[in-house]
């Protein structure tokens, strides 16, 4: 088994005659994405024989910076608590849970696109990029404010005043369901041979956000709420997550395909150990 960047499948793949052999590196870069499937053959294709010069990546850059910037946005603005009137009765939910899914959508696609290895490099960066946020907003809530501006620093601090045991929880449960969402789907990637792309952004969601609402809601609120409002207000979220991703599945997909043709790669993690801890993005860990 192999691994690397594959090149994107030609049209004569698409058409079912099988896999065709490696084409050079200046070809394969070149190459147009006709399906999403990358193979009609049995097994998953090998990336092993084409690799890109990861400096020649256009776009792989800005999306690391968007989903550091989502991920910091979402956990500075968790205490926002919205209500919406609905014939069933009052819609309460954090402000936050609406662009939360956002950094499942683009871990599905730097996944499905640049592959895990990749993908995990984006987790860490977002990990620490929330975690310089949180020391940042300390310091400076810290620093001894003008007495004639008092009020303006209690509102600052209603608003980054850092609450340990939920900032730990929102953490963990950030780590644990992105690295979730990423391996499921790349390993459905490979046992799917590059189709139905719907159904494992579907799958690697529902798991990935079932793993952060578990680990999140109990470590942040069992020593404030009640257990029966943890299940509601954490089930509420879920759903309304997972929703929100599902409805975004059409985009995601076409901005795999659009990426994937820039590109001109489209990554299988055949042989990748899945190390959450590893950062190196050459080797199979």
């Amino acid at each position: 088994m192999g691994y690397g960047y594959a090149a994107c499948p030609t049209q004569k793949q698409s058409q079912g005659e099988g896999e065709a052999p490696a084409e050079p590196l200046e070809s394969a870069m070149s190459t147009r994405v006709e399906k999403e499937s990358p193979t009609t053959t049995s097994e998953a294709p090998s990336s092993s024989s084409i690799r890109k010069d990861p400096a020649s990546f256009h776009y792989y850059d800005m999306l690391c910076v968007l989903a550091a910037t989502v991920a910091v946005c979402t956990n500075m603005l968790v205490l926002k608590i919205a209500r919406i009137e609905t014939p069933f009765g009052p819609l309460i939910f954090g402000g936050a849970v609406v662009f939360f899914p956002v950094t499942y959508i683009l871990g599905d696609v730097l996944t499905e696109v640049y592959g895990f290895r990749r993908a995990r490099r984006v987790i860490w960066l977002s990990f620490a990029a929330q975690l310089y946020a949180a020391a940042m907003s300390w310091a400076v809530l810290a620093m001894p404010p003008d007495p004639a501006r008092i009020e303006i620093q209690h509102h600052y601090e209603a608003v980054f005043k850092v609450v340990p045991q939920i900032f730990a929880a929102s953490l963990l449960a950030f780590l644990v369901g992105d690295f979730v969402n990423s391996i499921i789907l790349a390993r459905l990637k490979v046992i799917d041979q590059g189709r139905a792309y719907w159904k494992r952004a579907i799958l690697s969601t529902v798991f990935g956000q079932l793993a952060d609402s578990l680990i999140f809601y109990p470590l942040a609120f069992s020593t404030v709420w009640s257990w029966d409002l943890i299940a509601k207000i954490g089930i509420t979220h879920y759903l309304l997550k997972v929703a929100i991703e599902i409805l975004g599945v059409p985009f995601s997909y076409w901005l795999c395909v659009a990426l994937k043709r820039a590109e001109g790669v489209d990554y299988f993690d055949t042989g990748t150990a899945f190390n959450p801890f590893g950062l190196d993005v050459n080797h199979k860990s």
